[in-house]
């Protein structure tokens, strides 16, 4: 699923437990999986990792951002 793609990415990148804004990953410095994506996919593969206690979404200076939490990945 697009979730686990996402927090596959952010473990791999070392983005866990950190805060990036949906921009950072939309559109990275280096071209990764989850470049283009669109915003709302995004928003929604959030949500479901947010469901599961596996990110949390965060309020930054220039617009939304995530949190992505270490946790055990849902089935």
């Amino acid at each position: 699923s697009r979730a686990d793609r996402l927090t596959a990415q952010a473990s791999a990148t070392g983005h866990l437990n950190t805060i990036m804004t949906l921009y950072e990953i939309v559109e990275p410095p280096v071209p990764s999986p989850l470049s283009g994506v669109p915003l709302p996919v995004l928003r929604r593969a959030i949500a479901v990792l947010a469901r599961s206690a596996r990110a949390q979404t965060i309020a930054v200076a220039d617009g939304e951002g995530v949190r992505f939490l270490a946790g055990a990945p849902t089935r």
